[in-house]
């Protein structure tokens, strides 16, 4: 999920293609988090991610999760989107993405297999955003299903609209997922 202040946007990034029959959240655009930027040469070659990237807990779906809404809930206007407020909120720790200037993040692995991603850039003072990216740290971007079936896809979505958020179906069938779009005042999920 992705949050710019200068238009107060949170855009959805949930990638789950095909789960057995439970729905599908929007897919992001670009690699992994912890796949972006060329490979040093000695791990080109293999699938671990890259180990200077700073790494958070192996935390269970259901903590994920509920770091997502906390972080939905602590952010209510352009002045909440900060790394204090951010981390204060999801209980976890950003910090700068080796060689990047405009990047705090966290990235950790769950018990089901898939990885999650917390990622703070501000650009500029008006251009700052905010993105969580739930991801499998084996597949290439957009590529295969989630290892098991532990998206909360139902619950995030009621949880969404139990916070006051309108409900628009944008389903993409050539691609093999769904998108649902999510809007409150200037917000959009």
């Amino acid at each position: 999920m992705e949050l710019r202040v200068s238009a107060l946007t949170l855009t959805g990034c949930l990638l789950l293609a095909g789960c057995s029959g439970l729905p599908v959240a929007a897919a992001g655009t670009g690699p992994a988090p912890d796949r972006m930027g060329s490979p040093p040469a000695e791990t080109a070659a293999t699938s671990e991610p890259d180990s200077r990237l700073p790494r958070g807990p192996v935390l269970t779906p259901e903590q994920v999760w509920d770091k997502l809404l906390a972080m939905i809930d602590a952010i209510e206007r352009r002045e909440d989107l900060n790394q204090e407020n951010i981390e204060r909120a999801i209980g976890l720790k950003l910090q700068k993405r080796p060689g990047e200037m405009f990047s705090d993040l966290v990235i950790g692995d769950t018990t089901a297999g898939w990885s999650y991603a917390f990622d703070l850039k501000k650009y500029t003072e008006d251009d700052v955003r905010m993105s969580f990216h739930p991801y499998r740290p084996d597949a290439e971007f957009g590529v295969g299903n989630s290892p098991t079936c532990t998206w909360r896809t139902e619950k995030l979505r009621a949880a969404l609209r139990e916070r006051g958020f309108d409900e628009e179906s944008r389903i993409f069938t050539d691609r093999s997922y769904f998108n649902w779009q999510y809007t409150r005042g200037p917000m959009v999920v």
